[in-house]
């Protein structure tokens, strides 16, 4: 089973990181310097929002979210397609 999970600020609710993960991914607390920062100084979760059984579906789920209007400038994405990474800015 594949998913597609986001981490998210639980006062405000407001979503900083989508990623596509298998088994425990989406609780794991270590992805990078900015990652690792700002689930150290705000009281973050995690939650999966869609299962998948193939990794293809999962994958252009996040590409939708990339282009999704609620969005917009808000998410961290990180999505691998083609061996290419897109990045979107986050703020808050």
């Amino acid at each position: 089973m594949y998913y597609v999970y986001e981490w998210y600020v639980i006062e405000t609710n407001e979503i900083f990181y989508v990623g596509k993960g298998t088994r425990n991914r989406y609780k794991v607390k270590k992805h990078n310097k900015f990652f690792n920062d700002f689930i150290s100084r705000y009281n973050c979760d995690s939650r999966i929002i869609k299962t998948f059984q193939k990794e293809e579906d999962a994958y252009l789920t996040l590409a939708n979210i990339a282009v999704d209007a609620e969005h917009p400038n808000q998410v961290l994405l990180d999505v691998f397609v083609n061996e290419e990474s897109l990045k979107l800015p986050y703020s808050i």
